[in-house]
């Protein structure tokens, strides 16, 4: 029997209607909610300790990205299209520094960003970006 039919006929008053409906709406999405955090929990799971792993990703076009893999002991850039996937350049784990927050997400410490910017201008190659104004 449809829910909403037994609804009309026993007499419930339709504020009542439609409070019930709503209160089932919330428990819908609430399980939808565990059971998708379930699945990601298992899914992630199942590819801990493995052979390959994306480390860090960035977008450079609609539809085209570079990554840091890690396979195995060695760590690999890829260029990724729409339709191709080719290597750019292997390196060893003494040639990268990866550091992973409280939420596993990789981070290269500010302390290094700051170092390669300041050899950057004393050679030169970055603008100053202070513009003074005068009052």
């Amino acid at each position: 029997m449809n829910i909403f039919v037994a609804l009309a006929t026993t007499g419930i008053s339709r504020e009542l209607q439609v409070i019930f409906m709503l209160v089932i709406f919330a428990v819908i999405i609430v399980a939808a909610y565990f059971v998708t955090n379930l699945v990601a929990r298992v899914q992630k799971g199942s590819f801990t300790n493995k052979n390959l792993e994306i480390i860090e990703a960035i977008s450079v076009g609609q539809q085209k990205t570079v990554q840091l893999v890690r396979v195995g002991k060695e760590y690999i850039i890829i260029g990724v299209s729409k339709n191709e996937i080719n290597i750019l350049q292997t390196l060893g784990k003494d040639d990268i520094t990866i550091n992973n927050d409280k939420d596993g997400q990789s981070v290269i410490p500010f302390k290094q960003i700051l170092s390669r910017y300041n050899k950057a201008k004393e050679k030169g190659n970055v603008g100053d970006d202070h513009h003074e104004t005068k009052d």
